[in-house]
């Protein structure tokens, strides 16, 4: 017997399941397909940008969660690697963002989106063929048939929809590895903020999950020795505030570390058709700017308002363009230890301690709240202006400071890219 439904969506993760619930409430019969819930215990986003966070929440998916186990984040506290001051960089007045376990999210995602009218969860249900409207699983040994007015396929970077519909796409190498680590009662420098510190073998992000726990991620660049609980421990503890550094060895003693491969894939094909993509199917950024679970809900979200594929495809390559950009650019800004990454560094630092207008501009633009090309471009180039005047008042023979000049013009390209 063939079943035939509104939409189906391959992918039960937060992109997934928004965009299930918002077909749902605009009338449609949603049938919502995972092929591994037990996936939900690996290492993957934890941290809701405000616009993102306001989705689920309109989508009345966040009333099962306990107080207790999510936070609130006002913005993120930057540490760079000089030895200076941490720089406060504040969401706008009244955003916040949400941060919590994936496990814990996902749960109740899942919970609310099974409890929803309209839409049909099915568990254990792995999507093997894919064909004009319609497609075939399997769940525990009987193969279901369906039909499909949509299908979206939110089944992450390795997705089987993208597959079907564009061909393999081979994996490209790891740029970096990423390991988490929960500790327990401990206190942050600042309370409901995310932290980016510099001077480890890569940059950490730390933020509140719960009332007792803290996430550490810790960028362990490909080829680093920084492998075993030991060396993560020396590589990283001397970036760590000290009062921290006591749960963080107990925690690597005991062995709970998560590991996960950082692969970056341009955000490049939205779909076609009857076949939409949405979050990491789409494409990946790096964890570093928290964007990746935030473009995958506001991808579901842009979706559910357009009128076809074609339409929600050019909205979204116009959207998220520029944040996939930055995070792209601040990736490379802060891990790259040469001469002109440094320079472009310092300048960024230096103009966020200068400017609440340009503190303000990037978590715009980080966000999602400021898509605008313009506006990355006047940012990128007010840095690289600064790490230009910096570099030509240096001192040394003319020489050597035109070699300075040079090399910060390989960062044209960021600005370009809009």
């Amino acid at each position: 017997m063939t079943r035939g439904y509104d939409v189906v969506v391959v992918g039960a993760g937060p992109a997934g399941i928004a965009a299930a619930a918002g077909f749902a409430q605009r009338g449609a019969d949603v049938l919502l397909l995972e092929a591994a819930p037990e996936a939900k215990t690996r290492l993957a986003g934890e941290w809701l940008h405000p616009r993102a966070a306001t989705a689920l929440s309109k989508l009345r998916l966040l009333e099962a969660l306990p107080r207790s186990a999510r936070q609130t984040g006002h913005g993120f506290a930057f540490f760079s690697d000089d030895g200076s001051a941490p720089v406060l960089l504040p969401y706008a007045e009244g955003q916040r963002a949400l941060a919590l376990e994936h496990s814990v999210l996902v749960d109740a995602l899942r919970t609310a989106v099974a409890a929803a009218p309209r839409v049909t969860y099915v568990p254990h249900a792995r999507v093997h063929t894919l064909s004009a409207g319609t497609l075939d699983y399997t769940q525990r040994g009987t193969t279901h048939h369906v039909r499909a007015g949509l299908v979206v396929g939110a089944d992450g970077r390795s997705s089987f929809v993208r597959a079907a519909l564009l061909g393999p796409r081979h994996a490209p190498p790891a740029v970096s590895h990423m390991a988490g680590v929960l500790l327990e009662d401990v206190t942050l420098p600042y309370e409901d903020h995310g932290h980016v510190l510099l001077g480890g073998p890569g940059p950490l992000l730390m933020y509140r999950v719960s009332e007792r726990h803290v996430r550490l991620c810790l960028d362990v660049p490909a080829g680093s020795a920084a492998r075993t609980p030991e060396a993560i421990y020396h590589a990283f503890a001397p970036v760590l505030p000290s009062g921290l550094r006591r749960a963080f060895r107990d925690t690597l003693e005991h062995g709970k570390v998560t590991w996960a491969a950082n692969r970056l894939t341009p955000r490049s094909h939205y779909g076609a058709g009857d076949v939409a993509l949405v979050g990491d199917a789409v494409g990946t950024t790096h964890p570093l700017s928290a964007a990746g679970m935030s473009l995958g809900i506001l991808d579901a979200m842009a979706l559910v308002g357009a009128r076809d594929v074609r339409a929600y495809a050019q909205r979204r390559s116009r959207e998220s363009h520029v944040p996939e950009v930055l995070a792209r650019a601040l990736y490379e800004v802060v891990t790259r230890d040469d001469e002109s990454a440094t320079a472009v560094r310092d300048a960024m630092v230096r103009m966020w301690r200068r400017s609440p207008r340009e503190r303000a501009r990037t978590m715009h633009i980080l966000s999602g709240q400021d898509p605008g090309r313009a506006s990355f471009a006047a940012a990128f180039t007010k840095v690289a202006g600064g790490a230009l005047a910096a570099s030509v008042a240096m001192p040394g023979v003319v020489t050597t400071r035109a070699a300075r000049v040079g090399a910060l013009g390989e960062w044209a390209r960021y600005p370009l890219m809009m």
